[in-house]
Parts: C-alpha cells; structure tokens; sequence
C-alpha cells in the first residue's frame, strides 16, 4: 500500500511539473521607433538559443542578426544598421528554442534633415493649414513631400494661393523653388 502511495505521489509531481511552463523571454523592445537607420533591440531572456527575424509585412525574412544563437540570462541590447530597408512597417520576432516568441513592430522612417529647416527666409502661411495655403509670389515650382520622402503634389509656376485640400492630414515638407530652393515644413489638419 505505501508503494502505491508513493507511484502515484510520483506520478502526481511529474504531471504537474510538466505543466509548469518556464518564460525564457521576459521583455523586448526597439528604440528609437520609429527609426531612420539605427535599429537598437533591447531584450531581458533566460539562458537558451534564440532567433532574432526582421520580417517585411508580407512575411519576407529580410534579415536575420541571431540565428540559432545561445543568450546568457540577464539584459541585452544590440544594435543594427537597417539603412539597407526602405520606409514601411517591419516585424522583429525573437524566439527561443522552446517555441516561444515575441513580437514587436519596426516603423522604418526616412530623416528630415532639421538643418534644411531652420529659419526659411519663405514663409508659408497658415502653418498648421487645412485647405489652401499662401506662398510668395514669383516661384518657379512648389514640391510637397510625404514622410517618406515620396513626392505628393507638384505644380510649376505655382499663384499665391495653392490647394491642398487633397492632402491627407500629416506633416509634410514642401519646397519652393524660386531664386533659391527652400523647405520648409507643413502640417496640415483637417
């Protein structure tokens, strides 16, 4: 009777150990994100192999730092240069050999050069604006910019007045070419 006590008493411990799931990754993030050519991921695991995926939002691996890879317990960070990527929405998958995994996601940006800001000489007006905005006179062109450096309107020989109203709300840099070429930033809400 004793012995039988003492299989199932075993037998009890090991059922409940096997459903004791150890957490081998306790937190990941990247900074700065969005990011323009520095990806820094910080990461706190337990010891163990690990896979670090950067994934396209189509699921294309594009980049693979840590393949199979043994991590000693504690925090980590490392740094990658993802100028290579163009501008879009990314996901960086770490897993652990035990199949778990966690995700985040990666906003790649392209820079705005802030010097390129500073002080424009051309004041565009009203800033931020939500249907037309006013520019000087005597332009040979006007190129408004998204964030992601795609051009979204052109006009040559732009009037004073310019509609925007087919605009989605954002920031923008529009440049004025006239005797010189100038940016400046727009925001523009509606």
């Amino acid at each position: 009777m004793n012995r039988l006590k003492t299989i199932v008493l075993i037998i009890g411990l090991l059922l409940s150990l096997s459903n004791v799931r150890t957490q081998n990754i306790d937190t990941m993030y990247v900074y700065p994100n969005p990011t323009a050519d520095q990806l820094n991921v910080h990461i706190k695991v337990s010891f163990g192999r690990y896979n670090l995926d950067l994934y396209d939002i189509v699921g294309r691996n594009l980049f693979s730092p840590i393949n199979d890879s043994i991590i000693w317990p504690g925090k980590h960070e490392f740094n990658y240069d993802i100028s290579f990527l163009k501008t879009g929405l990314y996901l960086l998958r770490l897993e652990s050999n035990t199949g778990e995994s966690m995700v985040v996601k990666v906003i790649k940006k392209t820079p705005v050069a802030v010097a390129e800001l500073i002080q424009p000489k051309t004041f565009i007006y009203p800033n931020p604006a939500r249907h037309i905005i006013h520019v000087p006179d005597g332009q040979k062109a006007l190129r408004v910019f998204d964030t992601s450096g795609k051009q979204v309107l052109f006009i040559s020989q732009p009037t004073s007045i310019v509609d925007i109203s087919g605009l989605e709300n954002g920031l923008y840099l529009v440049e004025l070419v006239g005797k010189s070429t100038e940016r400046t930033l727009l925001q523009i809400e509606k």
